[in-house]
């Protein structure tokens, strides 16, 4: 993971900082799921594309943050992650988080093991 932030480009935030409001004030993300909790990929293609467009239209007044992961079958993962405040990019980054995560586990995982 170190070696995903130190190559990603993320920009700073300007968020709340620890202490600036109480932690009873400060609001929770909202994750809405709705579309991919109701249809599937294997759903019309244009059905989709004019959903996902309705949904993203009915945020455009709001940060909106999309994320993207996978793992290809040889246990390379990548991850990407785009933020956009009304018309404008905030950040995007993408990269690889790491090569045969399944190797690295494994042997992280048997080594823990070892006496």
């Amino acid at each position: 993971m170190s070696e995903f932030f130190s190559e990603s480009r993320l920009t700073d935030t300007n968020g709340p900082k620890i202490g600036d409001i109480p932690p009873c004030r400060i609001q929770p993300f909202v994750t809405d799921d709705e579309v991919a909790r109701k249809y599937s990929k294997n759903s019309e293609p244009q059905l989709l594309l004019a959903l996902a467009q309705e949904k993203i239209q009915s945020y455009q007044d709001c940060i909106q943050v999309y994320t993207d992961a996978s793992k290809t079958t040889d246990g390379k993962v990548g991850i990407g992650c785009y933020i956009k405040n009304g018309t404008e990019r905030v950040s995007e980054t993408a990269s690889r988080v790491t090569d045969s995560i399944h190797e690295n586990c494994k042997n992280t995982w048997q080594s823990a093991r070892t006496p």
